[in-house]
């Protein structure tokens, strides 16, 4: 079981009767290392790690039980909110800007680091355009304030983009782009809204940058 130490700025390996075997790495910025690793996923002898204090995603390579070697660093300007390994690719659910309009979700071949965008920012607030977004429509603005965090996953040639803050789940197919929502909230769903306090304090926070 890989876990990783976003405080202390490595993984911890254990095995599964929950005995600590093993710590990799350090919370430094050179190689082998890590300044923030926080969301992972782990397929086929591979281990990914999103770093958010270097802004990149490690790829590990497995080597026998308890030792890892690093295979491949991808750079991610951006802070992503979960990573989900499939092929030859990282899924990233996290803003990305494009010179067209920013994404909330794409993927990144581990090779050649080519990206491939899954999902634009204004489908994911249920707007018609980036523009209509940039507008600053209070609702919109106020919803985006509640949470950014989406949790991804890919089965087949579909993957799946799951928002908390909305109880969305968008399907993908990531050959033509083409996407539907799904899900259904319960009955006794209420709709969820920043407090004035959030709102002055994220105000704040980007004012001050």
């Amino acid at each position: 079981i890989f876990v990783t130490d976003l405080k202390d700025g490595h993984i911890k390996i254990y095995v599964s009767n929950g005995n600590l075997i093993k710590v990799w790495g350090w919370k430094r910025a050179g190689p082998n290392e890590f300044l923030a690793p926080f969301f992972s996923d782990y397929r086929d002898g591979l281990l990914a790690v999103m770093d958010f204090g270097k802004r990149n995603v490690c790829i590990l390579e497995r080597l026998g039980k308890f030792d890892l070697k690093v295979k491949k660093e991808l750079y991610c300007r951006n802070r992503g909110n979960d990573i989900f390994l499939f092929s030859n690719k990282v899924f990233i659910a996290g803003f990305i800007g494009t010179q067209d309009e920013p994404h909330m979700f794409y993927s990144m071949e581990m090779g050649s680091e080519k990206k491939d965008y899954l999902l634009p920012l204004a489908d994911k607030y249920g707007v018609e355009s980036y523009q209509d977004y940039l507008k600053k429509d209070q609702n919109t603005q106020r919803f985006r304030m509640l949470s950014p965090v989406s949790y991804c996953a890919v089965h087949g040639d579909y993957a799946y983009l799951v928002w908390h803050a909305d109880l969305k789940i968008f399907k993908i197919n990531i050959n033509t782009k083409e996407h539907t929502t799904f899900g259904h909230k319960t009955a006794n769903y209420v709709q969820p809204f920043p407090s004035k306090k959030l709102e002055q304090a994220r105000i704040a926070r980007d004012r001050n940058g």
